[in-house]
């Protein structure tokens, strides 16, 4: 529409330099034509009442206009000749024609730079909405990986405190148990001991007995004086004290053998098992340091890329704010040029009318 705008307006400032051309050629054979009074006459004439009235009307049409142009060439008419104004005139015709095409040349300009303006400004928008979502999701990244290597690290201290734990006491077991069943043992040998020996003493006065009793009965008038033979006291009550205390013992034994070697499993599994829980532990907290490492490097360079958006953005706004006043705000609207101009180019006319006489 602008375009269209523009060519119209060209179009009637070429029409119009027609006929002004038209009238300034009849003008001028119109002077040639005359013979030298009548070219005297005719410059009187021009010098008075023409000058005046010409004079006049780029008066009255440079205020309803507002236009320094005719308000210019009225005070250039007051002072020079017919050849002058005509210089003038075409020269006013040639200047407005060159600012339509001006402005037709520099709206395009302004369409064209306002649209690339606008484009950049967009682009470098997004950048920077892209690369602060980026920029804020690598620092809450960085922060949980962090958290995350702090507690790994923790369990890893609390892993190796857990197992150097284990050792101590699983030393300190072994020890008592490995006591305990000595002790058993010992128990269990001084009790056969025992048993042993009583078993030597019984049998030897029963033997001994025997033998009283042969004696006795051979002697038929030897008093009574103890019944029966002697045997000793209950051995069976002693020895089958001294079984019970055996038995316990090696039972003692046998229970710390397996409690021992129970725990020397469970504790075998566990030193295991942390062992490689430690490992994995490590292990993961060496990637995720390496990660959070390539996520910080990554964050520096994302954030040089957001200042660096951000001053494109800043440019791209600063150089908007230099076109407004070219292409946004102008001073009148296309319309009103060309409507000046138009007007401009009749008042024109009708100065060559009234020269023309």
């Amino acid at each position: 529409e602008r375009q269209g705008l523009r060519g119209e307006e060209l179009a009637a400032i070429d029409k119009a330099a027609d006929a002004i051309r038209g009238t300034v050629l009849k003008v001028s054979e119109k002077g040639k034509s005359k013979k030298g009074t009548a070219l005297a006459a005719l410059r009187s004439d021009f010098s008075g009442a023409l000058r005046d009235r010409a004079v006049a009307l780029l008066r009255q049409r440079a205020e309803e206009l507002d236009s320094n142009t005719l308000s210019s060439l009225a005070l250039r008419v007051e002072g020079d000749g017919l050849g002058k104004i005509k210089k003038m005139i075409f020269s006013l015709v040639n200047r407005l024609q060159e600012e339509a095409a001006a402005d037709t040349e520099k709206d395009g300009w302004c369409k064209k730079e306002l649209a690339t303006n606008e484009q950049a400004r967009t682009s470098k928008k997004q950048q920077m909405d892209t690369l602060q979502g980026e920029v804020d999701q690598l620092e809450v990244d960085i922060t949980e990986l962090g958290d995350s290597v702090d507690g790994l690290s923790k369990d890893i201290t609390k892993l190796a405190a857990d197992r150097e734990e284990s050792e101590k006491l699983r030393q300190a077991e072994k020890e008592e148990n490995e006591e305990t069943i000595k002790d058993a043992q010992d128990a269990q040998k001084a009790i056969a001991q025992a048993v042993a020996a009583l078993d030597s003493f019984y049998s030897g006065a029963v033997a001994k007995a025997s033998k009283t009793a042969l004696l006795q009965d051979s002697i038929s008038d030897a008093p009574d004086i103890f019944e029966g033979s002697y045997t000793g006291m209950d051995g069976g009550g002693v020895n089958a004290l001294l079984e019970v205390l055996e038995a316990d013992f090696a039972r003692l034994e046998t229970e710390t053998k397996a409690a021992e070697a129970q725990s020397l499993g469970e504790h075998t599994k566990f030193m295991s098992d942390s062992k490689v829980d430690k490992a994995a532990k490590e292990k993961e907290v060496e990637l995720k340091t390496e990660t959070k490492n390539q996520k910080a490097n990554q964050l520096k360079s994302k954030k040089i890329d957001l200042a660096d958006a951000g001053k494109a953005l800043a440019a791209a706004n600063k150089y908007l704010e230099e076109l407004k006043p070219e292409c946004l705000r102008p001073a009148m609207t296309k319309e009103e040029k060309m409507e000046q101009r138009k007007q401009e180019i009749e008042s024109l006319k009708e100065v060559l009318e009234i020269l023309q006489g």
